[in-house]
């Protein structure tokens, strides 16, 4: 498999690491009543592990051993934290938002993110981001696609019955999020 290839597949399976904990082991764990008693730093401690354990995954797909593992598993935490967030309240919209307004936030929110994950990857890899603009570049419209999917997929939700919509909600952000960091990937591998 191609570098470029190999390194969006993994940092959209690196991405959707935290997605899953979230969306899926969050509300299990709270089912169980794992959470009964707890702080509040035990699932943003548990997220911020998960991220983590995606961005050494991602980082495997760049050239750079473990070192480019740690680094962008320092850098997940951060670069990910917006779209997590806006993953996380889809369920506080009201429907009466128009498109274009969620699609110029979104877009704009996943567009930073991606960015400031990959500069902060880059930069802690010693690869200056000034060298590597056009990457970024690559990385912020991969961002801005993701997060304009993700306000299609909640218009289109708006029109679902409630269990339909938690379903294309579901994997429209797991689209959005994986879709949009493995062109951030494929970005930053390619040579």
């Amino acid at each position: 498999m191609r570098a470029e290839y190999r390194s969006g597949t993994l940092f959209a399976v690196g991405a959707l690491i935290p997605m899953v904990v979230m969306l899926i082991g969050f509300p299990v764990a709270g089912a169980l009543g794992l959470w009964v008693d707890q702080p509040l730093i035990a699932p943003v401690g548990l997220l911020t592990v998960a991220c983590v354990v995606g961005g050494a995954l991602a980082g495997g797909g760049l050239s750079g051993g473990c070192w480019t593992r740690a680094r962008f598993g320092a850098s997940f935490p951060v670069g990910l934290g917006g779209p997590l967030l806006a993953v996380a309240n889809l369920g506080g919209f009201s429907g009466q938002e128009s498109f274009a307004a969620l699609c110029v936030a979104f877009a704009a929110l996943f567009a930073m993110s991606n960015v400031v994950l990959a500069a902060g990857g880059l930069g802690l890899t010693g690869r200056g981001c000034r060298t590597e603009l056009g990457k970024l570049c690559l990385c912020g419209i991969g961002g801005a696609l993701g997060g304009a999917w993700l306000a299609l997929t909640l218009w289109v939700a708006g029109f679902s019955t409630p269990a339909m919509a938690a379903g294309v909600i579901f994997v429209g952000a797991s689209v959005a999020v994986g879709g949009s960091a493995a062109i951030g990937g494929w970005a930053l591998g390619v040579r």
